[in-house]
């Protein structure tokens, strides 16, 4: 019953496996990509929604 449990709320451990990138280094480089205007030309509200989907 405790496996499950722990199963339930941690899901299947990793064990010594480590993602090839940082999954947050990702997402604050992409967010300063929108914030530089590196991909699209964009202004104001565009660029508010864009940075809020990102």
């Amino acid at each position: 019953m405790k496996k499950k449990i722990k199963k339930l709320f941690l899901g299947k451990s990793s064990e010594g496996v480590q993602p090839r990138y940082n999954p947050i280094q990702k997402r604050i480089r992409n967010i300063e990509s929108i914030w530089n205007n590196e991909h699209q030309n964009d202004n104001g509200i565009e660029k508010i929604v864009r940075l809020i989907f990102a």
